[in-house]
Parts: C-alpha cells; sequence; structure tokens
C-alpha cells in the first residue's frame, strides 16, 4: 500500500501518522473477498449444490423470489428456474420443474428429485436475503439446518447463563431444606409452573411462577421497621415471609379450608389442612381421595384417563386462583390498608379474572 505524503509536512511524524491513519480505516472497513467491489452485494451461492448438469447463477428477483440461469460458460439452452423463499426463511423451493441432475441411475436421480423438491435449496449466508449472519459448519446436512440454528442459540444462552442459573437453583434447594411450602413448590416442573389449563390469566400463571420460585417482592416502604403481617390482627409480630403468607395466616387457612371443603366435599379440621400442604403449594391434585376417584371413574367409565387429567387441572387452576388471591390481598392489605375479611366467601379475582368456589 502506498500513502502519499505532502510535499511539506510539519513534523518528522506526519508520514507514520498518516500510514496509522490509512490501517486503522483498512482494518476497520467492511471485509471484501478477492475480485469483490466495495458496495457490490455478494453473490448468491447455494450451500451444498446437488450436482446439476449445469452452472447457474443466481440472482434475487424480489423479496422471496430468486431465479436461477445457467451461467456465461454453459451451452445449455438459457432455460431459467425460478425459486420461491419457505416461512424459515433458510430454505427455497423450485417453482415447477428441477433442473436435471447427474446420477449414476435413474433410481439414483429420482432420490435426488425427490430431496430437492422436499428440502429445497438453501444459501450460504447472504445479506441480500438473510437478516442476520449466521454460520453452520459444512458438515450439517441443509435438512438439520434450521435444528442446528436452534441448538446453537440454547448453546449460547446456556452457557452464559449456566452459572447464574445454578446459583439460583442451589438457592432454592437450600431454601427447601427448611421450607415445607419451597420444598413442595419445587415438585412442579417448568412445564406444570406454566400451564394455564385454558383456565387461566397471564397474570395469573405468573403469579404462580413467581410463588414457586421465590420472586415476589415483600418489601414496601414500613417493612425496614417492621416485617409483621399486615394482613390480620392476630398476625402482628408474625415476620411476613413466603412461607407466612401463603401457609401460616389466617387469612390464606380460611381461604384454603373454602377450597378444600369444596374439593373433597367434607368439613375441613385444622389436622385435615394440613395434609394439603404438599397438595397446595405443588398444585397438583390429592390422589388419595378414593371417593372421590370413585364417583369420577363410575360416571366416565367410557374414559377414565381423560376425565383423571381434567380433574387435575381443575385443581391446578382453582389453587392458582388461591394463590392469587392471597397475593392481591397482600398487597391490598400493605399498599391501600384495605381490610381483609377472612368470613367472606372466597371469591378469587385477579386483574383479568374472577371466578368463585361457590356452585
Amino acid at each position: 500500500m502506498t500513502v502519499p505524503l505532502p510535499l511539506r509536512h510539519p513534523g518528522p511524524h506526519s508520514g507514520a501518522k498518516l500510514r496509522r491513519w490509512a490501517t486503522a480505516l483498512l482494518l476497520s472497513s467492511p471485509e471484501l473477498q478477492i475480485g469483490e467491489a466495495l458496495n457490490t452485494p455478494p453473490a448468491l451461492r447455494p450451500r451444498h449444490e446437488p450436482p446439476f448438469t449445469v452452472s447457474f447463477d443466481w440472482r434475487l428477483n424480489s423479496a422471496g423470489s430468486i431465479e436461477g440461469r445457467p451461467s456465461s460458460s454453459s451451452r445449455s439452452p438459457p432455460t431459467s428456474f425460478t425459486l420461491h423463499q419457505a416461512s424459515d426463511g433458510l430454505r427455497w423451493f423450485f417453482q415447477g420443474s428441477v433442473p436435471e441432475l447427474i446420477a449414476e441411475s435413474d433410481v439414483a436421480r429420482q432420490a435426488l428429485t425427490r430431496e430437492l423438491l422436499t428440502g429445497g435449496l438453501v444459501f450460504e449466508a447472504n445479506p441480500q436475503i438473510h437478516n442476520f449472519p449466521w454460520f453452520i459448519p459444512d458438515t450439517t446436512s441443509n435438512i438439520h439446518i434450521v435444528q442446528e440454528l436452534g441448538r446453537q442459540a440454547f448453546r449460547f444462552h446456556k452457557k452464559v447463563f449456566a452459572r447464574p442459573l445454578k446459583d439460583f437453583v442451589s438457592r432454592l434447594d437450600d431454601r427447601a431444606l427448611v421450607d415445607k411450602w419451597q420444598s413442595a413448590a419445587l415438585r412442579q416442573s417448568p412445564r406444570q409452573v406454566w400451564d394455564h389449563c385454558h383456565g387461566l390469566s397471564p397474570y395469573q400463571v405468573l403469579t404462580g411462577y413467581r410463588v414457586a420460585t421465590r420472586q415476589l417482592n415483600l418489601y414496601h416502604a414500613a417493612r425496614p421497621e417492621d416485617k409483621s403481617c399486615r394482613k390480620a390482627p392476630a398476625c402482628h409480630g408474625c415476620v411476613e415471609t413466603i412461607m407466612h403468607v401463603f401457609w401460616e395466616c389466617n387469612s390464606a387457612t380460611a381461604l384454603w379450608v373454602k377450597l378444600i371443603e369444596h374439593w373433597t366435599g367434607e368439613r375441613a379440621s385444622r389436622e385435615r389442612t394440613q395434609q394439603f400442604l404438599v397438595t397446595r403449594a405443588s398444585r397438583q391434585a390429592h390422589t388419595k381421595l378414593s371417593h372421590r376417584m370413585k364417583i369420577l371413574t363410575d360416571r366416565f367409565q367410557d374414559d377414565v384417563a381423560a376425565a383423571t387429567r381434567v380433574w387435575k387441572e381443575i385443581w391446578h387452576i382453582l389453587a392458582t386462583m388461591c394463590q392469587t388471591r392471597i397475593w392481591t390481598d397482600r398487597n391490598a392489605a400493605v399498599f391501600r390498608a384495605e381490610p381483609i375479611d377472612i368470613t367472606r366467601g372466597p371469591t378469587v379475582s385477579g386483574p383479568r379474572a374472577s371466578a368463585s368456589f361457590e356452585l
């Protein structure tokens, strides 16, 4: 590279400075392949191109449409082919006929044609047809390219968030050793935590997730001076924790008792209520209600499995609604000083849903 120097330069370092500036400009400029020009889009190149009998020049006609014409070096008649972009943005399918392929036999040619019709063509990463740069190892076939891109994103985020996620799970496990409610809540799978069962609002689903992962924020302006529960006068002096809010508080107990009486058909006692701790925290239906299960199996003899599944979904919905009601009541008592009436019917309500246990 030749850097022109002024005839009259003010100092001995002007030439070196100009060379450094030129080097910095070259290093910051876009990468160009040999023979390419600036502001000229790179040519479209198929990835793992099939063995066509002629070579093609591929050109983007419009958004979602590519035309392939025989290259100038080819002696075949100028027959063009049109490709249309698939919904995944990576594969392109021929419209109409497929170019002739080189194969050892008719059977092999038919197999290549069928693969081309079902899998389409995949072009290498190109700013003309792709919105972001990507790279896939050459050993990956075009059929599995979408799955490989998904795995790349998963591996990247797994590497970035592996340590924070491991620390977060460790804190939950440590808390579960001393907290019965947390231990029961962790029995849920991620799918169960986020399941809305076609009957829950997004707010209720999010509340259930935050309860299970201890992400509810108990802080308020007066908490540094007094950490007592503010939902019931009898709870004054009891430290407000997740365990207390959802299990030990008199207001929460009254709501759970109402649900258990409705669910079991029996008058609930405190001992009976204690047996439902795991069932309420994990939002998984109690499997020891033999009389209820007998009624269920007798009424739905043709499809017991489906009836049992719906029965469990109903409990998941009711338990989530109870948790949401307990949390919204707590916020109303803390931030708006609203009294909580534990004797009234436990109507469960949320920002986007309202329901009652009364039949």
